[in-house]
Order: C-alpha cells, then structure tokens, then sequence
C-alpha cells in the first residue's frame, strides 16, 4: 500500500470525528485528486462543505478545491461557475481571477 492509499485509511478514519470533518474531507479529497479519481475527491469536498460551524475561508477553501476536481473531471463549465462565484466573493482568493480568466478562454473556444 503507497503511502497516499495509507493516509487515505487514517484520514477516513479519523473523519468520523465531527469536530476533524472538514479538514479531513479536504486532505481526503486532496488525495483522490492525486491518486486522478476526482469524482471520490468531489465527494469528500461536497462532504467537508456540509461540516457546520466552520469559518467562510474554511469554506472557501474547499470551494476552490471542489472547483478544481471538476476542472479536474473535466466539468469545465461547472468548474467555471464555482470559481466565479467565489471570484465574485473574494477577487483575491488564491489564483481565483486567473482561473475564471483561463476557463471562461476555454469555453467561448
């Protein structure tokens, strides 16, 4: 077993705990991303967003994520609109400006 297959177990684990959902939903998705199966990895995103109490960067930070893993699926219009909604709350965030910049290129061709 690699040692991203290892922490996927420890993580997965460990996200019974409510109080660790978030952040394991994120390193869990981080590494499904890296393993190229983005569909477990939006799953474990859309789980974390799910995850109360947390702060709105918390929140944003799995939004770009999620963003990404569709990007990742190749879900270029649905990756465009999560990036732009957080684009149109933070201009800032991260490469957010030149993410909705390349894909709005590559869907008006």
């Amino acid at each position: 077993m690699g040692l991203i297959d290892e922490a996927i177990a420890e993580f997965q684990l460990a996200a019974k705990d409510e109080g660790r959902l978030l952040e394991c939903a994120s390193m869990l998705g981080i590494c499904f991303l890296e393993k190229g199966m983005p569909k477990l990895a939006m799953k474990w995103f859309e789980k974390g967003l799910k995850a109360p109490g947390r702060t709105e960067e918390e929140y944003a930070a799995l939004r770009y994520d999620l963003a990404t893993a569709h990007e990742a699926a190749g879900d270029v219009d649905r990756a465009l609109a999560l990036f732009s909604d957080l684009y149109g709350q933070d201009a800032n965030f991260r490469d957010v400006a030149t993410k909705v910049r390349d894909l709005r290129a590559m869907v008006q061709g």
